[in-house]
Parts: structure tokens; C-alpha cells; sequence
């Protein structure tokens, strides 16, 4: 089992390196199973996406309020 994307940070190597283990799984997978992992692998990045852009802005409005929430 591959660790979650949060595990490698921003780290390029091993983030494409774990990209491509996504992809060769998936080529091997049926096409209906293929489309179910990547939708579910697109998904999880949105998710991603949506949980660090809402932790940038908590972090903004920290910031404006003095550091207080």
C-alpha cells in the first residue's frame, strides 16, 4: 500500500515516484476499475486542495486578527 500524498510534502522526486506506482496500478486495473481509481485518486486531491487552501486562510485571518481566532 502506498503512503498518502501528505507524507512526501512537497519533495518532487518522490511525489512522481508515487505518481507513477498510481498510474501502473491503474493501467493494470479493468477499465471500470480504472475509471472508479481515478476518479477516487481526483477526488482525494480536491480534497487535498480544499483542506491546505482553508488552512492558508485560517492562517490569513490568524494574522489579521492579531493571532487570535
Amino acid at each position: 500500500m502506498m503512503p498518502p500524498i501528505e507524507h512526501y510534502g512537497f519533495n518532487s522526486n518522490a511525489l512522481e515516484r508515487y505518481q507513477d506506482q498510481l498510474f501502473e496500478a491503474i493501467a493494470k486495473a479493468p477499465n471500470d476499475e480504472r475509471y472508479r481509481l481515478i476518479e477516487e485518486r481526483l477526488w482525494d486531491e480536491v480534497r487535498t486542495i480544499e483542506r491546505r487552501r482553508n488552512d492558508n486562510l485560517a492562517a490569513v485571518i490568524a494574522g489579521r486578527n492579531g493571532g487570535s481566532e
